[in-house]
């Protein structure tokens, strides 16, 4: 189920054609998913969608956040849905490895 939509405008502004990928990341409300779930992550990639733009060209990309992107598994193999105010950011691979914080 579809529970919401991230829209982000990228640009090549390069003088040669390229492919990036484009990621979206998601960070739980921590007292939360710390409360339900020891050492549960800070963040989680929700998706990516490559794209090749010619220099100059835009393009908005569209991913889909889904229900069960809002969970995550128990010691027990459940899915446990964390309430709260989530964060949502996009990012490239190269920026994979910063810390949200």
């Amino acid at each position: 189920r579809v529970v919401g939509l991230a829209s982000v405008t990228v640009e090549n502004t390069g003088d040669r054609e390229g492919a990036h990928a484009l990621m979206l990341y998601a960070a739980p409300p921590l007292p939360e998913a710390e409360r339900l779930l020891t050492g549960a992550p800070k963040q989680t990639l929700v998706d990516f969608a490559t794209v090749r733009l010619i220099p100059g060209e835009s393009t908005t990309v569209r991913i889909e956040l889904r229900a069960h992107d809002l969970t995550y598994a128990s010691k027990q193999g459940q899915r446990i849905t964390i309430s709260g105010l989530w964060r949502f950011w996009t990012g490239t691979a190269d920026e994979s490895d910063k810390d949200v914080g």
